[in-house]
């Protein structure tokens, strides 16, 4: 199962999330006036997210050459990938869905004179 493809797909998928987040998170940040920590992360520096990717591929492809390290190893590190993948949809769902899921409005709001 743990092909160089497979991981390159895996690391694509990582990329097109980190990107459509930014993407995302900056046109959240445009509508609301105000965004949750998350929305304003992913517009300061979710360019550095970018790593994830980079450090995740360049270790599943040197595990995966190695010829000492064993099967379930290798296995492991590409499913480290998967779960990274389902990590960083996590947060970008957060960051770009949070912002609406918000009710404005307080106790205080409905009493002031």
């Amino acid at each position: 199962m743990f092909s160089t493809r497979n991981a390159l797909l895996v690391a694509l998928m990582q990329i097109s999330v980190i990107v459509s987040g930014v993407m995302g998170a900056g046109v959240v940040l445009r509508i609301l006036e105000r965004a949750p920590a998350s929305t304003r992360f992913l517009v300061d520096y979710g360019v550095t997210l970018m790593a994830i990717p980079l450090v995740w591929i360049t270790s599943a492809v040197v595990v995966r050459s190695r010829s000492a390290i064993s099967e379930s190893a290798k296995t492991a590190a590409f499913w480290l990938g998967c779960v990274l993948l389902l990590g960083l949809i996590a947060f970008v769902a957060c960051a770009l869905i949070g912002p609406w899921m918000v009710v404005d409005g307080g106790l205080g709001d409905a009493h002031e004179v």
